[in-house]
């Protein structure tokens, strides 16, 4: 993802994380979304995804995620943004 962040193990932990397609998961470190972009790419049409970050620069990447989906991101006292499979809600 942008801002010189760089995803380490994304593939090997999407891997060992994924067991079901349709299943709902929890990235409790957003960061800058690479873990979270790769198991999205891998997850079925009912698969939910809870994206959860305090850092303010990995909340505002998420936003504009969101934003690129054409979805509100919305934060509360921790900053969550909720991935419905491809979309943010």
């Amino acid at each position: 993802m942008g801002g010189g962040h760089q995803t380490v193990l994304r593939d090997e932990a999407v891997t060992a994380l994924l067991t079901d397609r349709d299943g709902f998961y929890v990235d409790g470190t957003f960061g800058r979304g690479g873990h979270s972009a790769e198991l999205l790419r891998r997850l079925g049409p009912g698969a939910r995804l809870l994206a959860i970050d305090l850092d303010p620069e990995a909340c505002a990447a998420a936003a504009a995620l969101a934003a690129d989906d054409g979805l509100d991101a919305r934060s509360g006292g921790r900053d969550l943004v909720r991935r419905h499979h491809r979309r943010v809600l």
